[in-house]
């Protein structure tokens, strides 16, 4: 039998070089992990309220919400911005 999965022709170098290998990958991937979970726990707050559709996906300029082109969703969005009552009112 030939090929690389036919361990007995292996050398031991050969051996300790793939798990060597193998614990390189895993330890990467295990980082990587690490490293994008801490990233969402970070910013999870965000990311729900962005899912919510309670925050835009990325802040919109506010000369753009002023902009007299605005879309309908801006409009609404301002209306009902104006609807609320200030602090100041109550």
């Amino acid at each position: 039998m030939t090929g690389i999965l036919h361990v007995g022709d292996w050398s031991p170098v050969a051996i300790a070089q793939y798990a060597l290998g193998l614990g390189a990958l895993a330890m990467m991937a295990a980082l990587s992990i690490v490293i994008l979970y801490g990233d969402f726990w970070r910013q999870r707050h965000r990311i729900w309220a962005v899912l919510r559709g309670r925050q835009p996906l990325y802040p919109v300029p506010q000369a753009d919400l002023e902009a007299p082109h605005a879309s309908a969703s801006t409009q609404l969005r301002r209306d009902r911005s104006a609807a609320e009552p200030t602090r100041e009112a109550a």
